[in-house]
């Protein structure tokens, strides 16, 4: 369910999108937005800055999904807690 990249058309010109929302990695690794919001400012210093956008580079994207894939740690106690 992973949404491509979309080249949006002006004008007759075809023009490369370059970022994408929070709102379409959530989707992608089918998470809540609220959730990935408190650990980003967590752990982005640039996310609390005035005015700042969920939006990020294409080229950030491995980066922003490697910050909100949970630690193999954490997902062993998650697994033990629920047997």
């Amino acid at each position: 369910m992973a949404k491509k990249e979309k080249a949006v058309e002006t004008e007759g010109e075809a023009v490369e999108v370059t970022t994408i929302s929070l709102a379409d990695i959530c989707k992608e690794m089918d998470i809540k937005p609220q959730s990935a919001r408190i650990k980003l400012r967590k752990k982005l210093p640039a996310a609390k800055g005035e005015g700042f956008r969920w939006s990020f580079p294409i080229e950030q994207k491995d980066e922003i999904v490697a910050l909100l894939t949970p630690a193999p740690k954490a997902v062993k106690e998650a697994d033990a807690d629920a047997e």
